[in-house]
C-alpha cells in the first residue's frame, strides 16, 4: 500500500527498503486518496487480507526510548531497515500505517495480525492492542489474530475459531479482553492440539 500511488513500482521488497520507503511522504500521504479507495474495493472484491504489520514499527520507536525492560529491547527483524533507517521518519511512518489500516478497516477489508517477529515475546498480543489502536473494536482485533489468519492460510475450516469438530488450539484468559483489550495479555493456559500447557510464571 505504500507504493499505490507512485509511478515505478520497485522491483524488489529489500529494493524498496533501501530506496523507495525512505523517500515516502508519510505525513501528507491522503489515505482517503481515490488510489487507496480502489485499492480497498479491489481487495473487498477478491477478498485479499491485509495484513500491517504495525508492530514492526512500533516497537521500532519504543526501542529508541530508554526502557528497563529488556525484552523491550530487541532489534527490528528486518535487516534492511538498520541502512535506511536514518533516512525515515519513523514517528510519521507508525501514524500512516495506523490510518491505512483504519481507512482499510473501514472500507470492509478484512484485517489479519502479524508481526515479522519470531521470538517468545508477546509480539501477537501487541499486534492486537495496536490494531484496537487504530479503531477496530476488541473483538474484530482478537478475530483479526485468529479466525482471520486462518483464513489467510486457508485452514478457517479446521481453525481460527472455537467450536465443534475445529482443533483445540487456544489460550485460556484470567480476564475478559471484551472489557478491556490489555486483558488480551491474562494467559492463564495454552492448548494445543487439545492439551493443555498452563503458565509456570
Amino acid at each position: 500500500m505504500i507504493f499505490e500511488l507512485e509511478k515505478n513500482m520497485p522491483l524488489s521488497f529489500n529494493e524498496s527498503i533501501r530506496k523507495s520507503v525512505p523517500l515516502q511522504d508519510f505525513k501528507n500521504t491522503d489515505v482517503s486518496a481515490p488510489e487507496f479507495m480502489e485499492l480497498f474495493e479491489k481487495m473487498k472484491s477478491n477478498n485479499i487480507i491485509f495484513e500491517p504489520t504495525l508492530s514492526a514499527w512500533s516497537m521500532k520507536l519504543r526501542n529508541s526510548k530508554p526502557n528497563k525492560d529488556t525484552k523491550s529491547q530487541k532489534t527490528n527483524p528486518t535487516k534492511q531497515l538498520s541502512n535506511a533507517a536514518g533516512k525515515m521518519d519513523l514517528v510519521a511512518m507508525d501514524s500512516w500505517a495506523k490510518r491505512i489500516t483504519k481507512a482499510a478497516y473501514d472500507n470492509g477489508v478484512m484485517i489479519a495480525a502479524g508481526t515479522d517477529f519470531n521470538s517468545n515475546i508477546k509480539w501477537v498480543q501487541d499486534e492486537i492492542i495496536l490494531l484496537n489502536e487504530c479503531g477496530l473494536t476488541n473483538i474484530e482485533s482478537i478475530k483479526a489474530a485468529t479466525l482471520n489468519n486462518a483464513k489467510a492460510i486457508g485452514i478457517e475450516n479446521t481453525h481460527g475459531s472455537v467450536a465443534i469438530g475445529k482443533k483445540a488450539n487456544l489460550v485460556i484468559l484470567s480476564k475478559n479482553p471484551l472489557e478491556n483489550i490489555e486483558n488480551i495479555r491474562t494467559v492463564f493456559s495454552v492448548y494445543k492440539n487439545g492439551i493443555e500447557f498452563k503458565r509456570t510464571e
